[in-house]
């Protein structure tokens, strides 16, 4: 059976699956993902409707993206056109938050390359990694 593999896009650093579950083929991890994703939605539909489960297969190959506002049953009520315009909406949002949470990295990054080119110590943790030092 082979491996896929499920990454988690918040909008900021997200989670890279490095375990992997072993499923029959690539449809069988697409309704995985689902699943996943109902569970960390849980009731805060709201707040991570533009999350996005990314599917891996073993040798690291797309297989599929599953926006969770695709399976928000909160937006079942909204009509078809309204319901679109919400889903790309969340594809938006995902998307500048990811490119804000990228500019905040390059912005730590630069601080620490200054400080260290001025002889000054510098340091700074995110998520438990280095992003600079006093050399």
């Amino acid at each position: 059976m082979p491996r896929y593999f499920f990454d988690l896009r918040d909008g900021a650093s997200g989670f890279r699956d490095l375990e992997g579950v072993l499923l029959k083929d690539g449809d069988a991890a697409v309704l995985y993902a689902a699943c996943v994703a109902q569970d960390l939605m849980g009731h805060c539909e709201k707040q991570r409707r533009h999350w996005q489960l990314e599917v891996r297969d073993e040798r690291g190959h797309h297989v599929h993206g599953l926006p969770f506002a695709t399976i928000d049953p909160t937006l079942d009520p909204l009509i078809k056109p309204t319901r679109l315009l919400v889903e790309r909406c969340c594809k938006d949002r995902l998307e500048i938050e990811e490119a804000v949470s990228a500019a905040r990295r390059t912005a730590r990054q630069s601080r620490a390359l200054m400080a260290r080119s001025r002889g000054k110590p510098y340091l700074v943790a995110v998520q438990g990694k280095r992003i600079g030092s006093d050399g």
